[in-house]
């Protein structure tokens, strides 16, 4: 029973090494499947390469903003606004045309009204 055994292995063995025993057309079209079947996986890899960069470099740009931007110091000190005085001059004779007498006589103003 052993031989028996013994025989139909080795006989086995030896169809699947004939069926195994591919030429090279063969494993050219296996490989060529197998890439196939691996671009969009590769393709969608990349597209999510690109995603994550874009994602870190948006947030850098972001913290850096934060960081170091305008507003980061604090509030920033209000500017005086300088008063030209031209314009000064212009607004104090308008006052003065307004007035029914001129500042220099409203004391005596008060003793004849």
């Amino acid at each position: 029973m052993d031989r028996l055994f013994d025989h139909d292995l080795r006989r086995f063995a030896d169809n699947v090494r004939l069926a195994a025993d591919r030429d090279d057309a063969f494993w050219h079209r296996q490989r060529e499947a197998i890439s196939l079947r691996l671009e969009p996986r590769q393709q969608r890899h990349k597209t999510l390469a690109w995603t994550a960069a874009s994602a870190v470099t948006a947030l850098l740009v972001a913290g850096f903003l934060v960081l170091f931007g305008p507003g980061a110091h604090g509030p920033s000190v209000p500017q005086v606004a300088e008063v030209d005085p031209d314009d000064q001059l212009i607004a104090e004779i308008e006052v003065a045309v307004a007035q029914e007498l001129p500042s220099a006589l409203e004391p005596a103003g008060d003793l004849f009204w």
